[in-house]
């Protein structure tokens, strides 16, 4: 109810008047604007490479699963965020204003929601294992005379 709420309000001012998604406390938006870029850079040849990788190596149904897993979906949406941050953040720098000023109040909600996730979701998939280790080893999806296999704590 709260979101149809605010996106049918009557919205009159400045969406983000402190210009926080485009700019940092500690780096210049130039600056920015290129850490922004190179971390999406490196994101999706990543993905691309392991895509090409499983595609050589006759593993293409291990590149389809990509979009089954949790974790997997987390790095496309960190990828696609940095992508567009970098985006923002490099027109505010040049001309002082963002796409977000400009774009539809439903959108620039959704965008504000696609933030908040994107800050909190990584967290919870990379530290799931450390939390509850017992995940981690599959302890409590075998039976008792199957052997448990360790997962490292880095691996999700």
């Amino acid at each position: 109810m709260a979101v149809k709420a605010r996106l049918l309000a009557p919205y009159h001012g400045n969406f983000d008047p402190s210009q926080r998604f485009v700019t940092s406390w500690i780096l210049s938006p130039a600056i920015l604007f290129f850490v922004r870029a190179l971390l999406s850079l490196y994101a999706f040849t990543t993905l691309f490479t392991i895509f090409g990788f499983n595609g050589s190596h006759g593993m293409s149904e291990a590149s389809q699963h990509s979009f089954s897993y949790f974790t997997h979906l987390t790095y496309w949406g960190l990828a696609f965020y940095q992508a567009f941050a970098a985006l923002h953040t490099g027109k505010y720098w040049l001309t002082g204003t963002s796409f977000l000023a400009r774009w539809p109040k439903a959108l620039q909600v959704a965008h504000s929601m696609f933030y908040s996730t994107i800050v909190v979701y990584p967290w919870i998939v990379t530290s799931k294992s450390e939390l509850f280790p017992g995940v981690a080893e599959l302890r409590y999806l075998r039976r008792p005379e199957q052997t448990v296999i360790p997962v490292p704590w880095w691996c999700s």
